[in-house]
């Protein structure tokens, strides 16, 4: 299982390069096409030599065709409003953030099909209003990966599935909406404990522990923001593997007591709720699919699904898995902050540590190899 896999993952990453950096998007459904020809002609082969190269060839026609459809269903509809000023409804995805104009809020655009998210920038009210309320005012598109209009392809908010920015020109109106519906719970969960950390330990210290707990920077004090840029650790408010990982040691030393499944049953809906608590950001959803497709250790104590079933075929496919998530931080699952920071570059040490465990065959160390190999080449395109 484990080399298909590889071979598969290897090449749609390759895909996935190749169609954001070399071929124009007109040339991607034609490229897959030859891609799935070649790899007719691999059938002419022998041997296991024959399922690598159909393994390949589908994954990378599968790469050029997934951006084709992105690009044509999702791309496409949002782009062709850039522009353009209209009447919208809009639903709030989240708590609003106060900017120096008046505040913004990442919202979904009711009635015209569109998928994806928006961002809009709105007046001081906004602060008020809670995720589900909803917003209707006429609104100037603009693109979410060219705001500034000079040519430039950013992916601080298409990485998070944000496709257009929307800018207030109209006076808004505002409705109970979906306020209190059970898919914004996790937002709410996540602002009520925000405001008992800084009910408990004060202002800027729950400011800063918001920040690190939760991924919060709107409580970051300036000073300690300036601080944590200065030391080179500002990446730490990045939830990502380093938080799942004291998640789960906490809840592992809760429930110890508990049988094996009871742990993995309790732990693992109660990591995805983190990270949708904390924004459901790709370092965040990264660590979380690591951890639950991996083998636990001896005492069966971490929240993986093969620990879950008592099965230890997943091994393997773990070290595929992680090499392709861990370099796999390419175009779509670029995780840059608005100031400039990249937190997917770090993994928690025990997580890196994982992907180099070596079995009797040394697949281990072969198969970390080749994640470091992805790894780089991806970030030499993507941060050069």
């Amino acid at each position: 299982m484990t080399r298909p896999l590889f071979c598969f993952c290897a090449a749609f990453a390759l895909g996935c390069i190749a169609s954001q950096y070399f071929l124009a998007p007109a040339l991607w459904l034609p490229a897959a096409g030859i891609v799935l020809v070649l790899g007719a002609l691999g059938l002419l082969l022998r041997g296991p030599m024959r399922r690598r190269v159909l393994l390949c060839a589908l994954g990378m026609a599968f790469a050029f065709g997934w951006n084709a459809a992105y690009t044509r269903f999702i791309a496409a509809p949002n782009e062709a409003l850039i522009g353009a000023a209209e009447d919208v409804e809009l639903e709030l995805c989240s708590y609003a953030v106060e900017t120096n104009y008046g505040a913004k809020a990442t919202v979904r655009i009711l009635g015209r099909g569109l998928r994806g998210r928006a961002v809009y920038y709105g007046g001081f009210d906004l602060l008020a209003l809670e995720p589900g309320e909803h917003v209707r005012d006429t609104v100037l598109f603009n693109s979410a990966t060219d705001p500034s209009g000079d040519g430039s392809h950013i992916r601080n908010f298409t990485s998070k599935g944000v496709y257009l920015l929307l800018y207030s020109r109209g006076e808004p109106s505002y409705e109970t909406g979906d306020a209190g519906a059970l898919r914004y719970a996790p937002q709410r969960i996540a602002e009520k404990l925000g405001e008992t950390i800084e009910t408990v330990y004060g202002e800027r210290e729950g400011g800063f522990l918001r920040a690190l707990l939760l991924g919060d920077k709107r409580y970051l004090d300036v000073e300690d923001s300036s601080n944590l840029s200065e030391a080179g650790i500002y990446h730490i408010t990045a939830v990502s593997g380093l938080h799942c990982m004291f998640l789960v040691e906490l809840l592992d030393r809760l429930l110890r007591a508990s049988h094996r499944r009871t742990r993995c049953a309790v732990t693992i809906p109660l990591l995805f709720l983190y990270a949708v608590m904390v924004g459901a950001s790709p370092s965040i959803l990264r660590a979380c699919v690591m951890l639950q497709a991996g083998e636990g250790p001896a005492d069966g104590a971490r929240p993986c699904i093969a620990a879950y079933f008592a099965q230890k075929s997943l091994r393997h496919c773990e070290h595929q898995l992680t090499a392709l998530l861990l370099g796999g931080g390419g175009p779509c699952v670029a995780d840059a902050e608005d100031d400039g920071s990249h937190p997917h570059r770090k993994q928690a040490p025990a997580l890196r540590a994982h992907i180099v465990r070596d079995d009797a065959r040394g697949a281990g160390v072969l198969h970390a190899a080749w994640g470091i190999l992805f790894r780089l080449l991806l970030r030499r395109f993507t941060f050069e």
